[in-house]
């Protein structure tokens, strides 16, 4: 949606001007009408109300950028250190499908993280509270649903853990923008999860290494490691990850499309997939070719079918990273290449 017509309609009119303005706040779209301000003014900068509006809204956009609020690290760290132990807790090896041993962790872990992370962002913003307490009440069926289903079935265990992880998903967005979100503040909670998923696969990889090298020092002294210690190790700590990854770059006062898009890692989450759209069409021109004397390879190998599902999952992602969260973050130069290739892509 933009609203450039109304604004050049409302040139002279200040009342409609506000009113729109309003509108826009209320959609949740008032990024995109500071945009169209700032373009009208732009190509009218005689006109003294589109100046007295870009200079308004740009010492607003200066005031915002500088006003993020504090994280709440009184809540965020004692939520982080009880996930971990509720995560080493379920890593237990009796805590599993004894008909095949998939632990129970592989079905649990994304509701717990997803429940946790409701509580930490409501309790924060103070607000919505029956919304978190529906969201945490749906996983729990599910999980309900799910269990009844599983004895003797072990493929309907193996491939529920993907679905559960992406339910958990939806449900957190659910929780934090409700069913009557704009398409913008959807498509905004999307970047800023994938923001919050790289933020925390970099600190999980530390994370890791950390654990490693205190593995192997402890080896090389002969010191046998107690699988309890371990599970601390490899799933504990790791379990503590995401809640204070999702402190760090969202904020729960502000809805998503009011988040800090272009700073941090957010600004590399903004350009590396749209330096992998390039990539990915020549893959793409390359798997054509091949297919053609494949097509029935997912009708008869099921790994292959399962295999194009993750890489549909995979290309989604890319597309959801390299879009823009509005027209202005891209020049107009480059407008008209993105918007090819992802248009290729999918």
């Amino acid at each position: 949606m933009n609203y450039r017509d109304e604004i050049e309609a409302a040139h002279s009119d200040p009342h409609q001007l506000e009113r729109l303005f309003r509108k826009s706040q209320k959609q949740d779209n008032d990024r995109v009408f500071n945009a169209d301000i700032a373009a009208c003014h732009c190509a009218a900068p005689d006109n003294l109300l589109y100046a007295a509006w870009f200079h308004r809204l740009e010492a607003d956009r200066r005031e915002n950028s500088s006003g993020r609020q504090p994280t709440n690290w009184r809540l965020a760290l004692p939520l982080s250190l009880a996930t971990g132990l509720i995560l080493w807790l379920l890593s237990d090896n009796r805590l599993a499908y004894h008909a095949d041993q998939i632990p129970y962790l592989a079905h649990l872990g994304a509701p717990v993280l997803a429940v946790i992370t409701v509580a930490f962002v409501h309790a924060t913003a103070r607000k919505d509270y029956g919304r978190a307490v529906w969201t945490s009440a749906s996983l729990a069926a599910l999980l309900t649903y799910v269990r009844a289903l599983t004895p003797g079935k072990e493929d309907y265990r193996f491939l529920m853990a993907p679905h559960i992880l992406l339910l958990s998903w939806t449900a957190v967005g659910f929780s934090v923008i409700g069913a009557g979100a704009t398409p913008l503040n959807k498509f905004a909670f999307l970047i800023k999860s994938i923001e919050a998923v790289v933020t925390g696969g970099v600190f999980l990889i530390a994370t890791f290494i950390l654990s490693g090298i205190t593995l192997t020092m402890f080896e090389a002294l002969d010191v046998d490691i107690a699988d309890a210690v371990m599970r601390l190790l490899f799933v504990g700590l790791p379990g503590a990850i995401p809640i204070l990854a999702i402190a760090i770059v969202y904020d729960p006062l502000a809805s998503p499309m009011r988040q800090e898009f272009k700073r941090g890692i957010g600004r590399l989450i903004i350009t590396f997939p749209r330096v992998l759209l390039v990539l990915t069409i020549v893959v793409l021109v390359v798997y054509l070719v091949v297919i053609m004397f494949n097509f029935m390879a997912p009708f008869v190998n099921r790994d292959v079918l399962i295999i194009y599902n993750v890489m549909l999952f995979a290309v989604m992602g890319l597309l959801l990273g390299a879009t823009p969260v509005t027209a202005e973050d891209v020049s107009e130069q480059l407008q008209i290449g993105l918007r090819s290739a992802i248009i290729i892509v999918a």
